[in-house]
């Protein structure tokens, strides 16, 4: 093995040797979403934020083009009495890691691993994954020769009101968790270089980790499975591991072939039926009843919103979702409808200017349509808490929402919405000759990524380009909302 392993590599490894294997090798190449670009950006933010708290430090990285280079010159700059280091990087045998912060104050070594979320993960129910990077890290500056005496997690603060730099971050002592798990970090390590000497890719059987958590989910299924991935036992929501066992030892790879002798919760056996039998089925007294909460002008309502690691603007905390665009389109009683819509297109603040907007298209009275109520109420609650000067207004909105995404949810016992009632998949569903496909922007993430780089371009026809690709895209989400209340209304009347 002539590359080495590093930190991310060491996490893939954890959750799959076959991926690490093949990834390693360049056998399997993860296409970047723009979801993952968004945050590398964002990553970066945040890199630059923990920089500039710790004034003084040395940044050490790639800069001087080689990984032996740059563990050179931090070894160099570790043998003064007192510095800090940000990127510092450490190399044993077949081992690197660039360490976020590394402060000496002479006989004191404290490794800090700096996290952009709100929230540690160091529960099982994260896997560890911050404690197992921060482990990673540890043994090799130990390897090298810079065993740390103490570790700390550093985190984003949740509750940080921007501009209030000293309160943007959380620290964690999370010494004893990492050092308590040197021996299994060796023994990992070992058997992860051991298997990235093979020849060819080790036999790794698919499982719930393949799929869950979705955050973690592989994304070369469809290179690795040699059976079906969609419609499969791993799919089924809240399933837990006895009972993926308990199937896989029968050889039941898809939910169709579930036996009724198997227990599930009334959920589950619900959406094993629904797809073994092929339903589409819908509760005509349930749509029926959810409609009758309508009243005239009805809007169908949509926000765009982006979360920045390091708040961009005053009076907003990390990671808030901040809404810089929507599209409303209104159908009156008669049948008549309007469109109307915001975007911001430069740096400044979007929000007042976004509430003004919305107080001049909004009628006073009538049903607001949003699809999954939860996020748009939240976004609503939020610019009320941040602006109180505007907040009867918004209030007033939040009292009038009405949610389809529950129509579909609780009236509909159809097989191709048994796992998932997304307005992606719904509205190809019903409504199929209004697509997504259709338009550049076609997801939440990519339109989250056009408007952090929109927002920024000089070159006038560029950016032109990219607003009225982002305003396709929202007008397509509150027009699809309209055209299923349509199908709904034909429904209730065939």
């Amino acid at each position: 093995m002539n590359r080495f392993l590093t930190k991310t590599n060491f996490q893939t490894g954890r959750l799959c040797l076959k991926r690490l294997w093949n990834e390693f090798n360049g056998n399997w190449v993860r296409k970047l979403s723009a979801n993952d670009e968004k945050n590398s950006i964002e990553g970066e933010r945040f890199n630059l934020a923990v920089r500039d708290y710790f004034e003084g430090g040395v940044f050490i990285g790639w800069t001087d083009g080689s990984a032996e280079q740059a563990a050179r010159k931090t070894q160099e700059l570790l043998n003064q009495d007192q510095i800090v280091l940000f990127e510092a990087a450490f190399i044993h045998e077949n081992l690197l890691c660039f360490a976020d912060v590394v402060i000496k104050n002479k006989s004191e070594l404290t490794l800090i691993e700096a996290k952009s979320s709100n929230k540690p993960k160091v529960t099982s129910k994260d896997n560890f994954d911050h404690i197992y990077d921060a482990a990673f890290q540890n043994y090799v500056m130990s390897q090298s020769g810079f065993k740390p005496t103490s570790i700390q997690l550093l985190h984003a603060n949740g509750d940080c009101v921007w501009p209030d730099k000293k309160n943007l971050f959380c620290f964690k002592d999370i010494s004893e968790e990492v050092f308590k798990r040197q021996n299994e970090i060796e023994v990992a390590i070992e058997n992860q270089l051991s298997v990235l000497d093979y020849d060819s890719s080790p036999r790794v059987s698919k499982g719930l980790f393949c799929k869950k958590p979705s955050d973690k989910a592989c994304p070369h299924i469809e290179q690795c499975w040699d059976k079906p991935t969609k419609e499969t036992i791993y799919d089924l929501p809240r399933i837990n591991e006895d009972k993926i066992n308990l199937l896989e030892h029968n050889d039941v790879h898809l939910i169709k072939d579930i036996p009724t002798s198997v227990q599930l919760t009334k959920g589950q056996n619900r959406i094993v039926e629904t797809i073994k039998n092929r339903k589409e089925e819908y509760d005509l007294s349930c749509v029926k009843d959810k409609l009758s909460h309508l009243n005239y002008p009805i809007h169908f309502f949509d926000f765009e919103t982006y979360n920045a690691s390091v708040p961009i603007w005053n009076n907003c905390r990390p990671w808030q979702q901040v809404p810089f665009q929507y599209s409303l389109h209104i159908v009156e009683s008669n049948g008549d409808i309007s469109h109307f819509e915001y975007l911001s297109s430069d740096l400044q603040d979007p929000r007042i200017p976004l509430i003004e907007a919305m107080q001049q298209h909004f009628k006073p009275t009538g049903s607001i349509v949003v699809y999954y109520q939860p996020f748009e109420k939240s976004r609503i609650e939020e610019l009320a808490r941040d602006f109180p000067d505007y907040s009867d207004f918004l209030e007033s909105l939040n009292v009038r929402l009405w949610d389809q995404y529950e129509v579909f949810k609780q009236c509909f016992t159809d097989y191709r919405l048994a796992l998932s009632q997304s307005i992606k998949v719904v509205l190809p569903t019903f409504v199929p000759e209004l697509s997504y496909q259709n338009i550049k922007v076609q997801k939440g993430d990519q339109a989250q990524l056009a408007w952090r780089k929109m927002i920024e371009m000089s070159d006038g026809r560029v950016k032109d380009k990219k607003i009225n690709e982002l305003k396709d895209y929202c007008k397509l989400d509150t027009l699809a909302m309209l055209k299923l209340h349509e199908f709904l209304i034909k429904r209730l009347s065939m």
